[in-house]
C-alpha cells in the first residue's frame, strides 16, 4: 500500500486545498436529494434530454452526491480535525486497535489518531462517480459542434480528483477490486480528449491495484502500458509485472519482465533479487549465481545474498550427491547383471568345471571395466560435489561474518556437516574389512565435530532472537534434537544430558 500512497501525495495536496474551499459553504445531502428527483424527472424531457448542458449539470451533481457525505475527509486527516468539520461523531470504538468514528451516513477510521479510511453507510445512489463519468460521455456525444469541451473538461477534472479520492480510500479499506475500478475511471478520463493527459503514475496504480486484485489480464495491459511510456517512479513495476504473467502460466514473459526492469534499472537490487529468485526456481544455478554476484557487488552487507548463494550451492551438492547414489546403484545393478550372465553361460556348459576357469576370466574382464567406466564418473562427480560444498560453506560463513546473529547460516552449515558424517557412518555400516570401517567411522565423527559449534551457536542466536514466538520455538526444539543426536553419535555423555535437560525445561 506504500506505493500508491506515496504517488498520489500530490493529488491529495491538491485536494487538501478542495476540501478547505469546500468547508465554507457545505453540501446539503437533502438538498441534493431533490436535484436528483428534478434531474431524473427531467430526462423524460426531450429538449433537456438532448441538451450537452443538462449532461454536464447531471454529471456535477452526481459529483455532489458522491462527495456529500465525505467532502471534508482526507487520509492523514486528525482526530481533532474531523470533529471541526463534522461535529462529535454519536458513537466511538475501538476494533482491532483502530479508532471507529461512527457519524449518521459514514464510518470513520483512525489509525495513531490519523484518518486511514472511510465507509459510507448512507448514499443517495450506489455508484455516483461511474454515472458522473457517463453524463460527462454523453454531453460530448450531443455535444456535436464542440460548444461544451471546456466546461467538459472541467467537469471530468474535477470528477479525475474524486475517482483518486475514492481510489486511495477504496485501498485502505483492502477493497483492492474497487481500488482498482476507480484508477481504471481516472485512466480513461484521461485518454478524453477535453482532458488529454498521460499520467503515468495512474497508470501504474491501475496495474498494480489490479495485480493484487487477481485481475492479471487487466495487470498486464496497464503495468505493460506504463512500462512503453517509460515510467520510473516504481522499480516494483517489473515485480509486479512478472507475477501477473506467472500467475497465467506465462514463464517466458515473466522472465523478459524482469530483463526489462534491469535494464531500466541496472542496480536495483529488488529486481536482481526477482531474477535470482526466479534462476534459482526454474534451476538455472548458473544464471542465478551471475545475478548474486551482480547483487554483492551492488549491497556488499547484505547477509542474504552471501545465504542465497550458500544455499544454491548446498542444493547443488545435494543434487550431485543423489547422483552419485544413483550411479552406484546403476554399477551395482550391472555388475549383478554380468554375475547372472555368467552363471548362464557356465550352465550352458553342463556346468562343466573343466569350462569355468575362462569364462570366469573373461568376466573378470567385463566386471573391472564395469568398475573403471564407473570410477571415472564417480570420481568426477565426488569432486563436483565437494567443491561444491567448499564453495556453500565459504558462503554461510561470509553471511556469519556480515551478521554474528545469522541463525539460519548457523542452522545450516551445522546440518551440512552432520548430514556429512550420517552419509560416512552409513557407508562405514556398510565395511566388512575393519580397517576401512575406522577409517570411515573416524572420517564420520570428524564431521559430527564439524557441526557441533554451529548447531551450538544457531541454538544461542535463535534464544536471543526477538522475532515470532512461534518460529523461535520451532527452530529451538530443532537444534536441540540434532545436538542430541550429535552428542549421542560423539558419545559425549555430559553434553547428552545438558540438552535432554534443556528439551525438559522446554516443554
Amino acid at each position: 500500500m506504500k506505493h500508491i500512497i506515496l504517488l498520489l501525495a500530490v493529488i491529495f495536496a491538491g485536494l487538501t486545498n478542495i476540501h478547505s474551499q469546500d468547508s465554507q459553504s457545505s453540501l446539503n445531502y437533502d438538498d441534493l436529494k431533490e436535484k436528483l428527483e428534478k434531474s431524473n424527472k427531467a430526462l423524460d424531457n426531450p429538449k433537456k434530454n438532448a441538451d450537452p448542458k443538462f449532461w454536464i449539470e447531471r454529471g456535477k451533481l452526481f459529483q455532489d452526491i458522491a462527495d456529500v457525505n465525505v467532502q471534508f475527509l482526507r487520509m492523514g486527516l486528525s482526530e481533532k480535525e474531523i470533529t471541526l468539520f463534522c461535529k462529535e461523531p454519536k458513537e466511538k470504538k475501538t476494533e482491532g486497535g483502530k479508532d471507529l468514528y461512527i457519524y449518521d451516513r459514514f464510518i470513520a477510521t483512525f489509525k495513531n489518531g490519523k484518518l486511514e479510511s472511510w465507509k459510507e453507510t448512507q448514499t443517495i445512489v450506489p455508484k455516483p462517480l461511474e454515472e458522473s463519468f457517463n453524463c460527462y460521455k454523453k454531453a460530448v456525444e450531443l455535444d456535436t459542434e464542440k460548444k461544451y469541451d471546456k466546461k467538459i473538461g472541467e467537469g471530468l477534472k474535477s470528477l479525475k480528483s474524486l475517482e483518486s479520492k475514492f481510489a486511495i480510500n477504496s485501498y485502505g479499506q483492502e477493497d483492492l477490486a474497487g481500488s482498482f475500478g476507480y484508477f481504471k475511471n481516472i485512466v480513461d478520463i484521461d485518454e478524453m480528449k477535453q482532458v488529454n493527459v498521460v499520467d503515468t503514475g495512474i497508470i501504474y496504480n491501475a496495474g498494480l491495484t489490479a495485480v493484487q486484485a487477481g485481475q492479471y489480464d487487466e495487470a498486464i495491459k496497464y503495468l505493460n502500458k506504463a512500462v512503453s511510456l517509460k515510467y520510473l517512479g516504481d522499480p516494483g513495476l517489473y515485480a509486479n509485472l512478472k507475477k501477473a504473467y506467472l500467475a497465467k502460466g506465462d514463464s517466458a514473459a515473466a522472465l523478459n519482465a524482469l530483463k526489462q526492469g534491469i535494464v531500466a534499472f541496472p542496480n536495483d537490487i529488488s529486481i536482481i533479487i526477482e531474477l535470482i529468485n526466479y534462476y534459482i526456481t526454474a534451476g538455472d544455478k548458473n544464471a542465478a549465481l551471475e545475478y548474486l554476484a551482480k547483487a554483492k557487488q551492488n549491497d556488499p552487507k547484505n547477509r542474504s545474498f552471501y545465504y542465497a548463494e550458500g544455499a544454491l550451492f548446498d542444493k547443488m551438492g545435494s543434487v550431485i550427491d543423489t547422483k552419485i547414489t544413483e550411479l552406484s546403484d546403476a554399477k551395482k545393478a550391472e555388475l549383478s547383471q554380468l554375475e547372472d550372465n555368467k552363471k548362464a553361460e557356465f550352465k550352458k556348459t553342463g556346468n562343466n568345471i573343466q569350462k569355468y576357469k575362462p569364462i570366469d576370466d573373461k568376466y573378470k574382464k567385463l566386471k573391472a571395466d564395469v568398475e573403471d567406466k564407473y570410477k571415472v564418473k564417480e570420481d568426477s562427480l565426488q569432486r563436483l560435489s565437494s567443491d561444491a560444498q567448499s564453495k556453500a560453506v565459504e558462503q554461510y560463513k561470509q553471511a556469519i561474518e556480515v551478521d554474528p546473529t545469522y541463525f539460519d547460516a548457523y542452522y545450516n552449515l551445522g546440518v551440512l556437516f552432520f548430514n556429512n558424517g550420517v552419509k560416512l557412518s552409513d557407508q562405514a555400516g556398510k565395511e566388512i574389512d575393519d580397517k576401512k570401517y575406522e577409517e570411515k567411522k573416524n572420517a564420520s565423527d570428524e564431521e559430527f565435530k564439524k557441526a557441533v559449534p554451529y548447531m551450538e551457536l544457531a541454538y544461542e542466536t535463535n534464544q536471543k532472537s526477538k522475532g515470532n514466538p512461534i518460529d523461535i520455538k520451532k527452530n529451538r526444539d530443532i537444534v536441540l534434537d540434532v545436538l542430541k543426536s550429535l552428542y549421542y553419535r560423539l558419545r559425549m555423555d555430559d553434553q547428552y544430558a545438558r540438552i535432554k535437560k534443556l528439551q525438559e525445561e522446554a516443554q
